[in-house]
């Protein structure tokens, strides 16, 4: 009787990682293989070759988790040169059988610096193009105090993206090569796809973030000009003349603020046991915070006795904004609670919500609590419209006397500059204005005449 663990040879077995390398043009994970009847399970990979690393390195690939040394990351540059004729750009590094720009940077300080210690020669005009360069370019001059477009330096990733697409689509060096028709190119694209990059494909793009896109890179030409960077001046017109065409702000559509209904706060509340879940949940709906400000939430930033806890949101310059909010005798009782709960469990640490590690979590660790709570309720929940929630809750809250929160107290709670932001906050749908206006007018028409 034949023994069933010979039923693969080794190279039978390394032809199945290749043949999946080709149809997801990824290097496989075990992971891939494991629960799959089609493909050999990753125990025969260690029962042949020792362990599934080494069964992808003999097929002719480095597994994802592959440490490079100095030497191999210098010798991958070398390669490059030698296929392509040119020296690699950051966006080349985004293909998944090459090391990140990350590592480069992390290794030898700069992508640039490793090249030269390749032995290789850099471009005079690769200062223009190189998208690390761009970024730094952008940043020198607005802190520099001579570039005052704040906006076109927080939507770098913008043009990280769009010059991505000229490289590797288009087959253009750069900026310097952009013509009307790479423009269009890329704005159908992004009409489909949320980004070009294919690891983070989103949804269709909104015509409003459309338009944002288009004006990031329109103050980009602007710039361009008055620095001379890379842009031809005919270019430049051609395409301020499409941008304005196709997506000016007369194209914007008006953004509809979303809010949850009481039996879904209910449901929320009803559903998830989950402690840290529901107490961010119940931040959010009490207090109206933004996703960064439920990071920054410190013990001593909470005072019971005086009922007042500090909120610290958006930051002007390095100095977030403060605002104090006074807590109610329930909330108080809650937060006692819950510092108490905390005390045991994390007594060494200073934020009140923290990782598992006990560490302070970043913005994206409240959209993943955000992501859970949906998954177990069945509907979307996310931070801005638990804030929406709030906002909504203080407008209509009312005491025995009929007194109403002003509008200008819930632009203090929200934390907001500008009025009219809360304004939008709290803008009625058609069904609501028709309840209000039966209610409220209705009984007070015959009055005037």
């Amino acid at each position: 009787m034949g023994n069933k663990y010979n039923k693969y040879t080794d190279e039978s077995l390394l032809q199945y990682i290749r043949d999946l390398h080709e149809q997801h043009g990824k290097v496989p994970q075990a992971l891939d293989f494991k629960g799959n009847p089609l493909n050999p399970s990753p125990m025969t990979y260690t029962r042949h070759f020792g362990s599934w690393s080494k069964a992808v390195r003999l097929a002719g690939y480095l597994p994802r988790n592959y440490v490079y040394s100095d030497k191999e990351l210098l010798n991958v540059l070398v390669k490059f040169f030698e296929e392509h004729g040119r020296v690699p750009k950051y966006p080349d590094l985004r293909r998944k059988e090459l090391p990140d720009g990350a590592t480069y940077k992390r290794r030898f300080g700069s992508l640039i610096t490793a090249i030269e210690l390749a032995g290789l020669e850099i471009p005079e005009n690769n200062n223009k193009t190189d998208v690390e360069n761009l970024s730094d370019i952008l940043r020198d001059y607005y802190y520099s105090g001579e570039f005052a477009r704040s906006s076109l330096v927080t939507n770098i990733p913008i043009l990280v993206d769009f010059e991505s697409y000229l490289i590797e689509v288009r087959n253009k060096q750069g900026f310097q090569e952009l013509e009307l028709s790479d423009m269009i190119e890329y704005f159908n694209h992004l009409e489909t796809k949320g980004v070009y990059d294919a690891k983070r494909d989103q949804k269709a793009n909104s015509v409003n973030t459309l338009v944002n896109k288009a004006y990031t890179i329109a103050g980009f030409l602007t710039w361009d000009e008055e620095n001379d960077v890379c842009i031809s001046k005919k270019t430049r017109k051609k395409i301020r003349k499409w941008i304005r065409n196709n997506y000016s702000n007369e194209h914007r559509t008006e953004t509809t603020r979303v809010s949850l209904t009481e039996s879904q706060v209910k449901t929320i509340f009803k559903t998830v046991r989950h402690p840290i879940l529901r107490f961010v949940f119940w931040l959010g709906l009490n207090f109206g915070l933004r996703r960064e400000e439920y990071t920054r939430i410190k013990r001593e930033h909470i005072d019971l006795e005086s009922k007042r806890i500090k909120i610290y949101g958006k930051s002007k310059g390095n100095i977030p904004k403060e605002r104090i909010l006074t807590l109610t005798d329930e909330q108080v009782r809650y937060l006692n609670r819950q510092m108490k709960q905390r005390m045991l469990f994390r007594p060494n640490h200073d934020y009140l919500i923290t990782t598992r590690q006990g560490k302070r979590p970043y913005r994206n660790a409240i959209w993943k609590y955000y992501k859970e709570i949906s998954k177990k309720v069945g509907f979307r929940v996310t931070p801005h419209d638990v804030r929406y929630t709030a906002a909504k809750i203080w407008e209509k809250a009312q005491n025995e006397h009929g007194e109403r929160m002003l509008l200008s107290d819930i632009q203090k709670m929200l934390g907001h500059a500008n009025l009219r932001v809360t304004s939008l906050y709290l803008r009625s749908g058609i069904e609501e204005l028709e309840e209000r206006v039966e209610n409220v007018l209705g009984n007070n028409q015959n009055k005037y005449w």
